[in-house]
């Protein structure tokens, strides 16, 4: 089986193309991702990475869509070499190949689906951390919970892989959270109480409070 204007043992230019474009945009791509370049970021420190995957959504949809638009343009050259093949045991060998590449196209849109969703999730996040720090909400509700307090401190802490290990093995289930904002108010007479911002995951959407 040969598509129109392919001939046995001659490779179809938009085969010839694909082959040398399609593995550009996945490398360059890739490579061009905010988490990733010289200095990769750990996914498992999942503040400083979902705050970095955050800061650029547009940028990281587009990306991410070049690299499948990379993956499928090699698809398509494994497809021409496996078309342009002579019969025989170079045929049956390609085709095992181009079906494995075909599988592999499956499976890696699958995963940038998640990672366009995962992206999607971490920009709504550093926009609510954002608009949480710039109200000055939560302070006054701290301050509101404490009344003897005359002032509130916040921090932004990010955890460390070893601290959110801990905190799973404590808690005994795994933490959505990188990182939490933490509050201490003190009265005329030193710190009076402690809070943290935190979030639990609901049903249909996240909820953020004050424990």
């Amino acid at each position: 089986m040969t598509m129109a204007g392919t001939t046995p043992g001659k490779l179809h230019p938009v085969a010839k193309w694909s082959l040398i474009i399609g593995p550009i945009l996945v490398v360059v791509f890739n490579f061009l991702l905010p988490t990733n370049g010289f200095s990769p970021l750990n996914p498992e420190d999942s503040g400083p990475y979902i705050a970095k995957l955050g800061e650029d959504l547009d940028l990281v949809n587009i990306y991410l869509v070049l690299i499948l638009l990379g993956l499928v343009l090699y698809t398509r050259a494994i497809i021409g070499l496996w078309q342009a093949a002579p019969a025989g045991r170079a045929k049956q060998r390609l085709t095992v190949g181009m079906l494995g590449a075909v599988a592999a196209l499956s499976f890696w849109g699958v995963v940038l689906g998640l990672g366009l969703a995962e992206a999607s999730v971490a920009e709504k996040s550093n926009t609510a951390l954002a608009a949480v720090a710039a109200s000055g909400g939560a302070p006054e509700a701290v301050a509101a919970a404490f009344p003897p307090a005359v002032r509130a401190f916040e921090w932004r802490r990010l955890l460390l892989k070893s601290e959110l290990l801990a905190l799973e093995k404590h808690l005994r289930r795994r933490l959505a959270e990188g990182g939490y904002y933490v509050y201490l108010v003190e009265d005329g007479d030193g710190p009076c109480g402690l809070a943290v911002l935190t979030a639990e995951i609901g049903k249909t959407m996240h909820f953020t409070f004050l424990v």
